[in-house]
């Protein structure tokens, strides 16, 4: 079977057993209650694993690329998560390793879905996970997870500008800080972040970093866009 088969034959599998599933949850008794319409009743880890049938890679593959391609760009209310967080919580579920899963989904996230809580969980998750590698040697062998002080600044940046939390905001900043390979200026957000006008030039030093750090290219067009608007109402608050 060639590989495009597979995926076809894959996600044919994965459509009907999500509708076997959702009608369990209707028909079946017990605890069980209906699913409401938008996307609450994300998959679990071990019954995708096991209609994957042997193709877990492309299935995760598959998993990001509905993350990467996901066509709603507004902002979620609050309290609701997108598609996109449930097809991340999963995917890194099946492949903790993969750092660049928690950056980029990280990131979408954050600024443009604006799902904070989301964001936050999907950060956490990569952090602890690296904290397991480094404990067990395995930095040596993934050497993209010395890159977890990225996970650690836009969690800081989201504890200060979204959760309204100092104590926080600090912590995180002074743990990225601490990291291997951390720039020079996450050393100092925690302690500038103290002094007066700290929370304005943290805030413009971290998406003045983001901004720089995500290349001019189309696919990345809604998120600069979006970097270009907080800094702009940054600017606008402490002007």
């Amino acid at each position: 079977m060639t590989r495009s088969a597979a995926v076809i034959a894959l996600i044919a599998s994965l459509g009907v057993g999500q509708f076997a599933l959702n009608r369990s949850l209707v028909l079946g008794e017990g605890a069980w209650v209906i699913p409401p319409d938008h996307q609450e009743n994300p998959w679990h880890p071990q019954i995708f694993k096991t209609l994957s049938f042997g193709q877990l890679a492309t299935a995760v593959d598959w998993l990001w690329l509905k993350t990467l391609q996901e066509e709603e760009l507004f902002h979620v209310p609050e309290g609701v998560h997108p598609p996109s967080f449930y097809a991340t919580d999963l995917a890194t579920d099946l492949d903790p390793d993969f750092f660049e899963g928690f950056w980029v989904a990280g990131n979408h996230l954050a600024i443009i879905r604006a799902d904070t809580e989301g964001a936050i969980k999907i950060l956490d998750k990569g952090i602890a996970h690296a904290e397991r590698l480094r404990a067990n040697g395995g930095w040596e062998l993934k050497p993209a997870w010395r890159q977890v002080w990225r996970l650690l600044m836009i969690r800081g940046y989201l504890e200060l500008y979204e959760r309204q939390d100092l104590a926080r905001s600090s912590a995180s900043f002074e743990a990225a800080g601490g990291m291997p390979g951390a720039p020079e200026f996450l050393k100092k957000l925690a302690l500038r972040l103290a002094q007066p006008g700290g929370r304005f030039e943290v805030g413009v030093r971290i998406l003045t970093h983001l901004l720089d750090t995500t290349p001019d290219i189309p696919a990345n067009a809604v998120t600069r866009e979006r970097i270009f608007e907080k800094l702009a109402a940054l600017r606008r608050e402490g002007a």
